[in-house]
């Protein structure tokens, strides 16, 4: 019997604080392929945590859902991005040097993002001759978004994400579009491929019927009210689609909104009175808020691929999105895409899903997320991306 692959998962950010959950779950689903999967997390603490004697500077190993987790936590210098940026890489290497030492070199190492653990594995990769791959995740990489300029014009950032790049042994983009930007930094012949993230599809079932019966059209969002994210686009087209539909209601789920900037976005919304802010939601309230809707919007200008998105999709819902969802994703048979930061177009194709919204099959929609994001699909293609590296 062949001995497990072991791998070892280096997510640039990680619970309990800036995300990760993706590098878990993607964990979890290759535990199950039979892979011997462990993360390394050097953890970034917030402001409002630094001074909690909790998260002590010292490793910790627990164990989480079946995998090995070892944890450390870093104290940023405000102000300083660069610096602390230099910190946490050096920090990284230094604490899968010490994994090394105890438990001997892995077959692989499988970063997430070229920030951070990305330009890290070069190092490591330099140091101890381990291949590793990258999974880029950031919507900063999305040509639609006018990021990839400002990384071309920084030498500091230019040469760390050239360096983490272009000596991977194979580097995955969430959606082709991803792919495009990495490859304007590609000056050799790394093997690129596409490869989704990964949804709990049991958890995100087909809905049968909304939770509620009502006699508004809802649109549904979930992300938190940040740049990236255009909520001044979609506050400014709904505004616009209630001029010729009063009968709709826009339900959104994330934070950002109680914030000085938050409010007087609410106040400069002619129809705020239709708009019903959630705040932080768990897993739960976000399937709740499917549920209950009759339709998803997204007005980002930057993203990768859209996990909230896929989401919505995999309980049947359209979408109604801008150019920043990958075309694989919002087709015609889920929903209608629109340009990006062009309100009348947004509320166009908003009024447009009132009208037509009967069309759409929910089972179809949920059959495109599925294809792209099932635990199994995702898991077989890493797996086979694994093995082509290391043999």
């Amino acid at each position: 019997m062949n001995k497990p692959l072991h791998i070892v998962q280096l997510p640039s950010y990680f619970m309990p604080f800036g995300g990760g959950e993706f590098c878990m779950e993607q964990s979890v689903a290759l535990k199950k392929s039979g892979i011997d999967p462990v993360i390394i997390a050097h953890v970034i603490l917030p402001f409002q945590a630094a001074f909690n004697i909790r998260y002590s500077p010292f490793e910790h190993m627990t164990e989480e859902n079946g995998i090995p987790i070892y944890r450390t936590y870093q104290r940023n210098i405000p102000k300083t991005n660069k610096i602390n940026l230099e910190r946490w890489i050096k920090g990284t290497v230094n604490r899968v040097s010490a994994y090394i030492k105890k438990n001997g070199k892995p077959d692989l190492i499988h970063a997430h993002g070229w920030q951070c653990a990305g330009y890290a594995c070069s190092i490591i990769k330099e140091k101890y001759q381990i291949p590793y791959i990258i999974t880029e995740h950031s919507g900063k990489l999305n040509p639609n978004s006018d990021f990839i300029d400002k990384m071309k014009s920084d030498d500091w950032i230019n040469h760390k994400i050239r360096t983490a790049y272009n000596h991977a042994d194979a580097i995955i983009g969430v959606s082709n579009e991803v792919l495009d930007g990495i490859r304007q930094f590609l000056q050799t012949d790394v093997p690129l491929f596409c490869v989704s993230n990964l949804l709990d599809v049991d958890f995100f079932s087909l809905r049968q019927l909304k939770l509620t019966k009502h006699d508004n059209f809802i649109f549904a969002a979930a992300n938190s009210n940040v740049p990236a994210k255009a909520y001044h686009i979609l506050f400014q087209a709904f505004d616009i689609l209630c001029e010729h539909n009063p009968n709709v209601q826009l339900h959104i789920a994330g934070n950002g909104f109680n914030t000085k900037l938050g409010k007087q976005l609410m106040r400069a919304t002619i129809h705020h009175d239709k708009i019903e802010l959630l705040g932080w939601q768990s897993p739960e309230g976000i399937r709740s808020l499917l549920y209950n809707a009759d339709a998803f919007v997204l007005s980002s200008c930057e993203e990768s691929q859209s996990i909230a998105t896929l989401e919505a999709m995999c309980i049947g819902l359209p979408v109604v999105g801008t150019a920043v969802i990958p075309e694989v994703m919002l087709t015609s048979n889920v929903g209608y895409r629109v340009p990006v930061n062009d309100p009348p177009m947004l509320a166009k194709a908003m009024l447009k899903m009132i009208e037509h919204y009967q069309e759409f099959d929910i089972k179809k929609i949920r059959g495109t997320a599925l294809a792209l994001a099932h635990p199994d699909i995702v898991a077989k293609q890493i797996l086979k991306i694994y093995q082509m590296v290391i043999a």
